[in-house]
């Protein structure tokens, strides 16, 4: 009776048994949105680890369209399986890599303070690695290398690394960390970044300009330059708010406040205690120590920036002076990066913002997302132009367009 029983319910376990894994591989709602025949994907899904996610919906796509294998995939034993949709797999992905045969690897780098993340896919045999190397082995990873494609974000230290990796025989580019987060498919994580920047780079995501040793130096002068500007305007209204408090009105200019503070302490003498008097004076000189360090800075980066091979097409545009020209040769390190000019002009954030939907668009604020320092120079400059130049520049009759800036 026992074998009876057993005899009678194989085939209904053995159906069971296959109806369960083939779910396991493979969901019906996968199979209904691919469109593929149910013994093609418990197929496909065992060999995409090893080959690629990408590549494998890529094959599926084929068989969708009706490339059907060279045999019956039912007759197919497991390793038979798998290596027939391995090559499958691997013909679809040396397809998709013949525009980058001139690279040996392309690679997706994420950086990171001490261990970095690099995905790579080799263009001759489209094998994939995602590995974690430390900060001091990156270079010796890669110094061995053909000629690779890099693909970073363009954050903290890119820029140091997108140089040393060019030194060794690279090319590197730099992309915005914006538009490579769509490109992250899963949870994020060192190697799901890595794998983001690699199809970035791959889909052809716009680049950054790496920049040179000298406009590096240019641009942290810059940066300091604005910090001690910055402290030195903090200083002066500070004075200017105590000396308030004793019967001293003192003017806005820079050069005015230096002219006329000295005659304000000194007339504090018998109204305030002594302490006060010399707090105020040290701190006056400590603004004036500010104001010679600016000037040393401002004299050595205009030194570099007439160094960089853009400097004097900057210099020939009316309201144009040293500072916003040196600013200029930071950002236009390549020029090829913007189609126009009205497209730097929305980078500087010169334009107002539009937003719509349905057909119509409506035109909004000044975007606040850019350099606001840089901006303000800009516009006084603009500004300064009628009083600068005058009728010396435009004649007797000055456009309408320059007279609606006079202050």
């Amino acid at each position: 009776t026992a074998h009876a029983v057993i005899a009678t319910l194989s085939p209904l376990l053995s159906a069971m048994t296959s109806f369960f894994q083939s779910h396991r591989l493979a969901s019906a709602s996968s199979r209904r949105f691919l469109g593929v025949s149910r013994e093609l994907v418990p197929m496909m899904i065992d060999a995409r680890p090893r080959i690629g996610r990408h590549a494998a919906y890529g094959f599926m796509r084929q068989v969708r369209e009706g490339e059907e294998p060279p045999e019956d995939p039912r007759s197919f034993t497991a390793s038979k399986r798998q290596n027939v949709l391995a090559q499958h797999l691997k013909e679809a992905l040396m397809a998709n890599l013949n525009q980058f045969c001139d690279f040996t690897k392309l690679i997706g780098i994420d950086i990171a303070k001490s261990v970095f993340q690099i995905y790579s896919c080799d263009t001759q045999t489209g094998e994939i690695t995602n590995v974690q190397i430390k900060r001091d082995k990156v270079l010796e990873s890669l110094a061995n290398c053909g000629k690779c494609l890099i693909g970073m974000e363009a954050c903290g230290s890119s820029q140091y690394w997108a140089r040393k990796l060019q030194t060794l025989g690279h090319t590197v580019r730099l992309m915005d960390s914006k538009l490579v987060k769509p490109f992250v498919r899963h949870n994020k994580s060192d190697k799901a970044d890595a794998e983001g920047v690699y199809h970035a780079l791959v889909s052809g995501v716009r680049a950054v300009a790496v920049k040179t040793e000298t406009e590096r130096d240019i641009q942290t002068l810059l940066t300091m330059r604005a910090l001690l500007v910055k402290q030195r305007t903090a200083r002066i209204n500070h004075v200017r708010g105590l000396l308030a408090e004793y019967g001293h009105v003192m003017p806005k200019s820079v050069d005015q406040f230096d002219k006329k503070v000295d005659e304000c302490i000194n007339s504090l003498e018998g109204d305030a205690v002594q302490l006060v008097i010399d707090m105020l004076r040290d701190t006056v000189k400590s603004i004036r120590d500010e104001h010679d360090r600016i000037k040393t800075l401002q004299r050595e980066i205009s030194r570099l920036a007439n160094q960089t091979r853009n400097a004097k097409h900057f210099l020939t545009v009316p309201g144009i002076g040293e500072t916003i020209m040196a600013y200029m040769c930071v950002l236009l390190a390549d020029p090829t990066q913007f189609s126009s000019g009205r497209q730097f002009a929305a980078y500087l954030g010169l334009v107002p913002m539009h937003t719509g939907s349905g057909g119509k668009t409506v035109t909004t604020k000044i975007p606040g997302r850019c350099d606001k320092a840089l901006r303000a120079l800009l516009v006084q400059g603009q500004v300064e132009i009628p009083d600068r130049l005058g009728e010396k520049h435009f004649g007797k009759e000055m456009p309408e367009s320059v007279r609606v800036h006079l202050p």
